[in-house]
């Protein structure tokens, strides 16, 4: 399932941020941007397959402020 969810928020990002198509005012509105930053968070790209990432790569906010 976390898969297919990482694949439909990813298309919908690169439908956002790459189809010259789309009204840029789409980007601009703050619950698109908190979208991205947590697909960028949660899922990487290898091999053009969206995969979920491991619990051990993952960073809280308190440890990303004190490193």
């Amino acid at each position: 399932m976390h898969q297919t969810i990482g694949r439909d928020g990813m298309q919908l990002l690169i439908t956002l941020y790459e189809d010259e198509t789309t009204p840029q005012w789409l980007r601009q509105i703050p619950v698109v941007d908190i979208l991205r930053q947590t697909w960028m968070h949660q899922y990487y790209i290898d091999s053009g397959q969206v995969l979920l990432r491991a619990a051990a790569d993952l960073r809280g906010r308190a440890e990303i402020r004190v490193k």
